[in-house]
């Protein structure tokens, strides 16, 4: 498992910071102690992350279809070019997780509420449509400038 260079953490919460507001400092540093769960590319078709911690998680170009990722945290997490269709996003966190051209059709549990807490700079018009998710007139948390300082996909 590769590890993430620790500048780019470091960018990370500096972006936070600046993003959010300094009273959201103090929930990006009891995140500093959180593992970082790399799985770029990684087929993990199936699998169950069922109540796991995965904030700040890498899912860039992974399979995860079917899996279940029931009240999961998911939060920051890159889930950019992810094959998330048939998962179950049940009371799943998706508080400023990048969702950039991820595949979300048929999942089960997903939300309009969770999407709007999400970064979503690019969805798939089957599952918009699913959720009765409008693109056009969303309005991303301020947060998400943060990924545009981190590199991706």
């Amino acid at each position: 498992m590769m590890q993430v260079p620790r500048i780019r953490s470091l960018v990370c919460y500096a972006g936070l910071a600046l993003s959010l507001g300094f009273h959201s400092v103090s929930y990006a540093v009891g995140s500093l102690s959180t593992p970082l769960y790399q799985a770029q590319n990684t087929d993990l078709t199936g699998r169950n992350f069922e109540g796991a911690n995965l904030s700040l998680a890498d899912f860039t170009h992974s399979k995860l279809s079917g899996a279940s990722f029931k009240n999961a945290n998911l939060d920051y997490t890159n889930l950019s070019l992810a094959d998330l269709s048939h998962t179950d996003l049940t009371n799943t966190s998706l508080r400023l997780a990048l969702i950039e051209f991820t595949n979300l059709s048929s999942a089960k549990g997903l939300s309009v509420d969770q999407l709007k807490e999400a970064c979503i700079t690019e969805i798939e018009p089957e599952a918009a449509a699913q959720l009765g998710f409008d693109l056009m007139s969303y309005q991303p948390p301020s947060g998400c400038l943060l990924w545009e300082h981190v590199p991706r996909g």
